[in-house]
């Protein structure tokens, strides 16, 4: 049995594996443990990767909890080589994917979902100790808010 953030996760994850451009050149898709947050050892062969996780607790969120929660996760997306073209492509695919979810609320709107919405993307180059090519990553904080139905 899984809650409704769980839930909203999943659908999510669901809605950008089926993406047309996401689903045929991502290799690698990680919905556990840090994603890529943290992940240092990424290897050229896993890339594109794709992960999606809850967001660490970077900052306190103003929220009024009785009417409505923020749930925050980290979209990141790592590829291979020096051309940023690729990463940034996935990153505009991933971006067409959180709107059309927004519009659909990811068809959860019975169980509280408001709107989900990309608040910040950041970008890094990182070279990998295994291989001198170099890395592109990205990261997407997505910010699913729920209203509260049963207080």
């Amino acid at each position: 049995m899984s809650c409704f953030l769980t839930e909203g996760r999943r659908a999510l994850l669901a809605a950008l594996q089926v993406d047309p451009t996401l689903g045929a050149t991502v290799k690698t898709w990680y919905d556990f443990g840090p994603g890529i947050q943290k992940r240092y050892d990424i290897l050229p062969a896993w890339c594109p990767l794709l992960s999606l996780v809850p967001a660490e607790l970077d900052e306190d969120q103003l929220a009024n909890s009785a009417a409505f929660i923020h749930q925050d996760l980290n979209l990141g997306i790592a590829t291979s080589g020096p051309d940023a073209g690729p990463c940034e492509e996935l990153v505009a695919a991933a971006l067409g994917v959180l709107d059309e979810s927004n519009e659909l609320c990811l068809g959860l709107a019975a169980q509280g979902l408001a709107d989900l919405n990309p608040v910040a993307l950041q970008w890094r180059a990182m070279p990998t100790e295994e291989s001198p090519r170099l890395r592109w990553e990205a990261q997407i904080t997505v910010r699913i808010r729920w209203v509260r139905r049963n207080r």
